[in-house]
């Protein structure tokens, strides 16, 4: 299998420093890691990986990893594969900004229930295995993984200086089959300093379009189509799949949302709970609100943190009952909510024009609970999926706007490509000594991905 990875390294000036990495054409299972190491995927019994090995019975089905260094090689078991339920759809992933390897897999938990796993190898030793679970019965297929990172500078603290933090956003897809019928889904995990949030949201991704359907026949090739690929912003992934309660095609865009945008909605949210029974009229307090935007919200754009600053005074300024000891706290997480919102429609030139959006909020409630993160899912394109006469595989273009749709039929790989809401007529390439079929599939994706 050719083993070729797609990287994009974006730097935007000031704050934010963000890498995205995803498989290419088909999922690699050799590719260059950590310190220019080879690194390759094995799969097998154990007693043949690891013939002089006893950590489990010799017949159980194991992942490995070959480290092919400059001066030695190695074989390391891959930690949780060491029962005697084997493991299926393994993918690996190197991200250049971390320089480590990821390795993304569905076993079984408990020997019972199907969950996917991942961890990373950085050349010397394995991270904690993170456990992504779906349905509790529902067998996995074709995961795949996207990760984004971003720098910032949190707010000063008096008598401390600020420093740098990192966050990464691994954005993970795949599709599951269950007693109540098939589901595509998606789970953003977050990492700040390395450290793993320890809870990641679970969502269907039907659930972003906006229509609905109920019974639809859909052609069984092109049913698991599924995928993920960096987007055409630095911080933001695009997806495709096709959606099994329409029978429609669907591309959204996740975007992640700045941290100086959710730490000014936290900060506002906290000062109304402590300044408000202070306060004596939402007048009062919609002016110190102000006041405090414009205070905090120093990584913004002067016009832009003007903008919010008014628009969170005139909301305090109209509301009335809710300020009450009652009703703050529910207003303080409304106001909040309402900075976030203000916050994605905004552009360096102005508003955005109306989109059908989602905010995806991550973290944990109650005292002590940590910072809040923030995704934005807009629905990009909706549309019939093309005939079509084999397996479908999906590639996105950059925006996510354009899709082309790739199958095999004997000795000819097949493609159709969006126009607008149509699909163009069917075209075919014929496999050859000089033109394999890896090959096809690489060069569809590149020509899909520079629309």
């Amino acid at each position: 299998m050719n083993a070729r990875i797609c990287r994009t390294l974006i730097l935007i000036p000031g704050l934010l420093l963000l890498t995205f990495t995803t498989a290419a054409a088909q999922q690699p299972d050799i590719l260059v890691g950590p310190e220019g190491t080879v690194v390759q995927l094995r799969s097998g019994p154990y007693g043949e990986l690891f013939p002089e090995g006893s950590e489990t019975h010799p017949e159980n089905l194991v992942l490995a990893l070959d480290v092919q260094r400059s001066d030695s090689s190695e074989r390391l078991l891959v930690p949780r594969t060491e029962s005697f339920t084997p493991e299926t759809s393994a993918t690996l992933l190197y991200e250049k900004s971390a320089d480590v390897v990821y390795l993304l897999w569905e076993g079984l938990y408990n020997s019972i229930h199907p969950i996917l796993y991942l961890t990373n190898f950085d050349g010397a030793q394995w991270a904690e295995v993170i456990e992504i679970a779906g349905g509790v019965f529902a067998s996995k297929g074709h995961p795949q993984l996207v990760v984004s990172r971003d720098s910032s500078v949190p707010m000063k603290t008096e008598g401390a200086p600020a420093a740098f933090t990192d966050r990464a956003v691994m954005h993970v897809v795949w599709w599951e089959e269950g007693a109540v019928g098939s589901y595509k889904r998606f789970a953003p995990l977050v990492f700040q300093d390395g450290i793993f949030l320890g809870w990641n949201p679970l969502r269907n991704l039907a659930s972003f379009s906006l229509k609905s359907g109920d019974g639809i026949a859909v052609d069984p090739n092109i049913e698991n189509a599924l995928r993920i690929q960096p987007g055409s912003k630095s911080n933001a992934a695009v997806i495709g799949f096709l959606n099994h309660e329409t029978g429609r095609l669907i591309t959204l865009e996740v975007e992640t949302l700045p941290r100086e945008l959710s730490r000014l909605a936290e900060e506002v949210s906290v000062l109304i709970l402590e300044i408000g029974p202070e306060c004596t009229s939402p007048e009062d307090l919609g002016e110190r609100i102000r006041s405090a935007v414009l205070e905090l919200g120093v990584d913004f754009h002067p016009g832009s943190l003007s903008y919010i600053a008014d628009q969170v005074r005139a909301m305090i300024a109209e509301e009335h009952g809710e300020l009450s000891a009652e009703g703050i706290v529910d207003f303080s997480e409304k106001m909040g909510a309402h900075i976030i919102h203000m916050g994605v429609r905004m552009k360096s030139n102005g508003l955005d024009s109306a989109e059908a959006t989602e905010i995806i909020e991550i973290g944990q409630s109650g005292s002590g609970g940590g910072p809040y993160h923030h995704l934005k899912v807009s629905l990009l394109s909706d549309r019939e999926p093309p005939e079509v006469g084999g397996a479908a595989t999906l590639y996105l273009s950059r925006s996510g706007q354009d899709v082309l749709v790739v199958w095999d039929e004997d000795d000819s790989v097949c493609y159709r490509e969006s126009e607008g809401d149509e699909w163009s007529d069917l075209q075919s390439i014929e496999l050859s000594e000089d033109l394999d079929r890896d090959t096809v599939y690489q060069i569809l994706a590149e020509r899909i991905l520079n629309r």
